[in-house]
């Protein structure tokens, strides 16, 4: 979450933290902001990602020499990025346990529309509209000339 978490040494203190829980559609990105404060940027921070099935992986992001990085990521499942440690420009090192977030990758919905499919101008058509599962939003888009596209 947005909770600070101090760290310091060679007489340095100053705080990390990375942004707010995400939802995404699978196919999509969002962007962590991985900040940091206090030390000496840039601030190289090590950040663990794990899968909702248990796999994980580790990459090191090097902030800008504001202490700020943005790093897309596109998970394919729900994913927890944790900070684990953070190293400032003057190799001061602290581990970190309680920055986290998790990009909830939400399923593609089934959905099945019936009813006419040639209705005369004017006239009314009833559409029944079905999904398997969790919740929808449905788009029509109509050109120019009213018909649906």
């Amino acid at each position: 979450g947005n909770a600070s978490v101090s760290f310091g040494c060679c007489d340095v203190s100053g705080t990390v933290e990375i942004g707010a829980d995400a939802e995404i559609c699978n196919g999509d990105e969002t962007t962590l902001v991985l900040t940091g404060t206090g030390g000496t940027a840039p601030y190289t921070i090590t950040v663990m990602a794990t899968t909702e099935s248990g796999a994980t992986s580790t990459f090191d992001i090097t902030t800008d020499g504001t202490g700020v990085a943005q790093v897309p990521v596109s998970p394919t499942e729900t994913t927890t990025y944790k900070i684990t440690n953070v190293v400032d420009d003057d190799d001061c090192s602290k581990a970190v346990s309680d920055q986290e977030v998790t990009v909830t990758v939400l399923d593609a919905q089934a959905g099945e529309i019936s009813g006419s499919d040639e209705i005369c101008a004017g006239a009314e058509v009833d559409l029944t509209i079905g999904a398997s599962t969790g919740d929808f939003v449905l788009f029509i888009l109509f050109d120019n000339d009213g018909k649906a596209i």
